[in-house]
């Protein structure tokens, strides 16, 4: 440090701290694109001379290598905003944003957004203000902040609208309509739902449209329409399918799987959960590959497959305590009730 002090410019040492910071913006992406190969994008920085990461041939690689650079990323998302890279803070925590939230660093993932927020504002870049205010939203609405959620979503909304970006406004009228959801009001959300596809349809973002209907999937069954239920999720999951997105086609058969339990047709509704499980655990989110095999043991209690429930729960407590989710002690009640059975 002495040396560098002594020997180099500060612009030559700003400019040395830019070019890694820059590397790591790109190989984040990159990552998110084998993660998520139809998330939203944000344009990045140039990249100049710099060689960058560009090889995930598969997700679990990209995910081996975020874990591996979980504490790095967040030390550096800090030191571009303290060091007024601005540019580079807000693009970073978006691009960082999908392995966070995969891998349930919900403290680490709301924190990201934090930075890369206040990296927007101080630079005053409106895309960036919009596009971290709509994952604090959702960082707010999956720990159940429902009255934060709704405000971060609603200003999105109108952010999404002042940009005119539209993946951004209907994603956050989607997140509106999830709070709503979560108030148990179906018909708010419905509507909420249905014009986060309108917007979705109209921008030609697949993705949107197929989340807007497996949530429109969900709002029919609650409402009773099993019926419209499965033909909404079918229509998801065929579009996610298409498109390649195979983490978001694990959430579509989760979806779909319920609505055809409802309906009676429990081989169909265990196979789709079956599926939905082996993709969460290629992708390494153990907190939704926990949730699907609690699910599926439930679906194999009820068909009265107690050995197979007590399989599918015992690995959802081993998962949960894995990540120190106190939900493994329910289920753990949960296999002490199943006795010698199993």
């Amino acid at each position: 440090m002495e040396r560098v002090l002594a020997e180099q410019t500060q612009e030559e040492r700003t400019e040395a701290v830019r070019r890694v910071l820059v590397w790591y913006l790109y190989a984040a992406d990159a990552g998110r694109r084998a993660l998520l190969p139809y998330s939203a994008a944000v344009p990045l920085v140039p990249v100049g001379e710099i060689e960058v990461i560009d090889n995930f041939e598969v997700a679990l690689q990209a995910m081996r290598w975020f874990e591996a650079e979980r504490l790095n990323l967040l030390a550096t998302i800090r030191q571009a905003s303290e060091l007024g890279q601005y540019d580079i803070g807000w693009k970073l925590a978006m691009a960082s944003s999908s392995f966070f939230e995969l891998g349930s660093y919900w403290s680490d993932w709301e924190e990201n957004h934090r930075i890369g927020l206040a990296s927007a504002l101080a630079l005053g870049d409106l895309l960036g203000e919009a596009a971290n205010t709509l994952m604090l939203g959702d960082a707010a609405w999956r720990i159940g902040r429902l009255d934060e959620a709704a405000e971060k979503y609603e200003r999105a909304v109108q952010l999404g609208r002042d940009v005119s970006i539209g993946w951004l406004e209907g994603f956050a009228l989607r997140g509106l309509g999830l709070v709503h959801e979560g108030l148990d009001d179906v018909a708010e959300a419905s509507g909420h739902f249905e014009s986060a596809m309108r917007v979705f349809r109209s921008s030609g973002f697949r993705r949107g449209e197929a989340m807007s209907l497996l949530s429109l999937g969900k709002c029919a069954r609650a409402l009773g329409d099993l019926p419209r239920a499965v033909s909404s999720c079918a229509e998801a999951v065929a579009i996610l399918e298409e498109i390649r997105d195979a983490w978001t086609v694990a959430w579509g058969r989760l979806d779909l799987a319920a609505s055809l339990q409802g309906l009676g047709r429990t081989s169909d509704a265990v196979a789709q959960l079956r599926q939905a499980a082996g993709i969460f655990g290629e992708f390494r989110d153990q907190g939704s590959e926990a949730q699907t095999l609690v699910s599926l043991g439930e679906l194999l209690l009820a068909a009265g497959d107690l050995v197979g429930a007590h399989v599918s729960w015992s690995r959802a407590a081993n998962i949960y305590e894995a990540i120190n989710d106190l939900r493994s002690m329910e289920i753990r009640v949960r296999l002490g009730g199943l006795g010698h059975a199993a």
